[in-house]
């Protein structure tokens, strides 16, 4: 039996931790240099090469730290994570899936046509409310807001609409002149 087929029936056998840890290992690296190195906390790193990846904080750090992780000791990423995926029921095919339970992509469409047809009421009701919306603000202006500019600019100062600033005549005293 070749390396090559050794290397492949080891990772189907072995957990991706225990493929984490034999590789670390096989480096002469520890928990903190491995820190160090991809910036993951050594807590997590323990728990990658336990096989405890639920408490690690999300799914998208768990699938980033192992990308990582295998970088940087030199594992193939992409059979790694695909291990990983397997080892966590994640690798499944969603196509071969509804095959074998007998969905038919006419009952897709007939689903994906539903749930559109609700967006569509939902925009036409958004639409529809934001249409009420902006009259009612309308009408409230009118009806409240009452007159021109000019008047409500005449009432805030206590002149009628029909005074207006006239500049002072010769004749009058002015503030220059006092001097």
């Amino acid at each position: 039996m070749n390396s090559l087929q050794s290397n492949n029936s080891r990772m189907s056998v072995t957990t991706v931790g225990a493929q984490l840890r034999a590789a670390r290992e096989a480096l002469g690296l520890s928990h903190r240099d491995m820190a160090e190195i991809t910036k993951i906390q050594v807590p997590y790193l323990e728990c990658l090469e336990a096989d405890r990846f639920e408490e690690l904080p999300a799914e998208v750090f768990v699938r980033g730290f192992l990308r990582s992780y295998a970088r940087e000791l030199r594992l193939d990423e992409e059979s790694l994570f695909e291990h990983y995926l397997r080892q966590t029921g994640q690798g499944a095919n969603p196509v071969r899936e509804q095959l074998e339970a007998g969905i038919t992509s006419a009952d897709n469409e007939t689903r994906d046509m539903r749930y559109t047809r609700r967006s569509r009421a939902g925009k036409f009701a958004y639409g529809i409310g934001l249409g009420l919306l902006v009259l009612a603000l309308a009408l409230s202006v009118l009806v409240l807001g009452g007159g021109s500019e000019r008047d409500m600019a005449a009432s805030n100062y206590g002149t009628n609409a029909a005074e207006t600033w006239q500049p002072a005549g010769e004749s009058s005293s002015d503030w220059r002149s006092n001097r």
